[in-house]
């Protein structure tokens, strides 16, 4: 790797009109300046690329492609990736970066870069995330690398420097499916790794919009989960499995409480029949007496007391 190595920042770009100016502007303004910024047009229909025509950098490509989704449109970043691009990385469109945001990931180091986030809620509330500034060599066997994870650090693709060297040789790809695209990217990329490396450095603002992929909730979830569940069981070491189950639990219990406010009691009950959704609270240790009582509510079917507690 080159003292400067080139970065592919890809950003797809769907009905974003209204953040899309400051999520550019903010890398724009970064302090590395060797990197090439590819805004994926998928199929937007607000007018967004517009509100591109202010800026004129020599960094910035601008493609075009039919709706496919967020997969579809990180995808598409990476076949047109610069041939000398040696790392990349992924930006929302809805979301923005401090100036020294690639600058920090790439001092960083290791085949996976990880850094923390700033997680913007939409009734305002702000939450820094907390990592361990450590490197990991090992994963499968590795029980301090899972519950490393288990913040939900590892499941965005945001917030992380790729090696392309290490995608181009697996040819890999985010699988084009509507939910756990990206979580399941980064487990697949984990298969070529020699080492993670994560900062305790909150540098990436992540921006939660209400009604966004990942607040919805549907049966197709619940299969995404569990068939995700399963290869997660299948790539740790046994003597992990209740570690796993442990992992995957906040998904399940997320989705479990989307069903609830939406009143839909008879998907919540269908999901907590599921063989892996009982594993997952089976093997969950509560860290209060609260959280232990709405878990129990909600494995008695006591819906409507779980939901007057949370």
């Amino acid at each position: 790797m080159t003292a400067s190595p080139l970065i592919s920042v890809i950003v797809p770009v769907y009905n974003c009109a209204a953040t899309l100016g400051r999520c550019v502007d903010s890398l724009l303004r970064q302090d590395y300046e060797n990197f090439e910024l590819l805004l994926v047009d998928d199929g937007s229909t607000d007018g967004s690329v517009s509100t591109l025509r202010r800026f004129f950098d020599r960094r910035i490509r601008l493609l075009a492609k039919e709706n496919g989704g967020p997969a579809s449109a990180r995808n598409f970043g990476l076949d047109h990736c610069s041939p000398e691009s040696e790392l990349v990385c992924f930006v929302d469109s809805d979301d923005y970066v401090d100036r020294d945001y690639l600058g920090s990931l790439l001092a960083v180091g290791g085949d996976l870069a990880v850094t923390a986030l700033v997680h913007h809620y939409p009734d305002g509330r702000m939450e820094t995330q907390r990592l361990c500034d450590t490197e990991f060599t090992s994963f499968s066997d590795n029980r301090e690398f899972l519950q490393a994870l288990a913040g939900g650090a590892f499941n965005p693709p945001v917030g992380k420097l790729y090696s392309m060297k290490l995608i181009r040789e697996a040819r890999l790809r985010f699988p084009e499916i509507r939910l756990l695209e990206d979580v399941s990217f980064n487990f697949r990329y984990l298969e070529g790794c020699r080492s993670v490396r994560m900062a305790d450095k909150a540098t990436y603002h992540y921006v939660h919009r209400q009604g966004s992929e990942t607040s919805r909730a549907d049966m197709e979830a619940v299969d995404n989960y569990e068939s995700f569940h399963r290869y997660l069981r299948s790539r740790f070491d046994a003597a992990l499995g209740r570690d796993v189950d442990r992992f995957v639990y906040p998904q399940y219990m997320a989705l479990i409480l989307r069903f609830l406010r939406s009143s839909d009691t008879g998907k919540a009950r269908g999901t907590l029949r599921r063989e892996m959704v009982c594993r997952s609270f089976a093997a969950h240790r509560s860290s209060s007496a609260g959280e232990w009582l709405v878990k129990t509510l909600i494995r008695l079917r006591l819906f409507s007391l779980a939901m007057r507690l949370i």
